[in-house]
């Protein structure tokens, strides 16, 4: 259809261009000529869940409706719902980094809430760099906390580790459990070395 409404174009870029404007994509020159559907049942659907979901539920809202949906302009989806999308940030980044001092910029919560997307994505095999021209996170403000894997690596249960170790221990054969001991022992003693077995 959008060819149909472009006449005498002799480029891409003659396609791309509309009212004097070149788009940087066909889609934007697309919604531009009103020849998309509109986003307003993506945009009443966030604002409804709004009223009654979490930050939580609406960042992971988001993130479903980028990787499902058809949306014309992601951004400003996005850009017109992230403050319901942060209210939980403020607080978990005063009682990760026990502060009740800390004041987080509109920026840096904007940033923020794009990690925890990129980060719901990033779960489904998906990134933001997918739906361009959504915009990436570009902050390690507190960064032992974003880093994802450690964070996840340090919520571990210590007690279900411990049994798990001494069952593993109590599994050993005579061999493995010898160089065990050494090597405990070297550690201990604080008397490194090479181990062969």
């Amino acid at each position: 259809m959008f060819l149909y409404k472009v006449r005498g174009a002799q480029s891409f870029e003659d396609l791309r261009t509309f009212n004097g404007i070149i788009y940087p994509t066909f889609k934007q020159v697309c919604a531009a000529r009103g020849l998309l559907d509109e986003d307003n049942e993506w945009y009443e659907a966030l604002s409804e869940a709004s009223t009654w979901a979490s930050s939580v539920k609406l960042r992971n809202m988001f993130s479903t409706m980028l990787m499902v949906l058809e949306i014309t302009d992601p951004v400003n989806l996005c850009e017109r719902h992230w403050r319901a999308m942060v209210d939980d940030l403020q607080h978990r980044v005063r009682r990760d980094l026990t502060n009740n001092n800390i004041r987080l910029t509109d920026e840096e919560l904007k940033d923020w809430a794009l990690q925890e997307i990129e980060w719901i994505l990033n779960r489904n095999g998906k990134s933001l760099a997918d739906f361009r021209p959504m915009p990436q996170p570009y902050s390690r403000s507190f960064g032992y906390i974003t880093n994802r894997l450690i964070k996840e690596e340090l919520q571990y249960d210590s007690f279900v580790e411990e049994q798990s170790f001494r069952s593993y221990l109590n599994g050993l054969n005579d061999d493995k459990l010898r160089v065990y001991n050494t090597i405990i022992e070297a550690y201990e003693g604080r008397c490194g070395g090479l181990f062969f077995s």
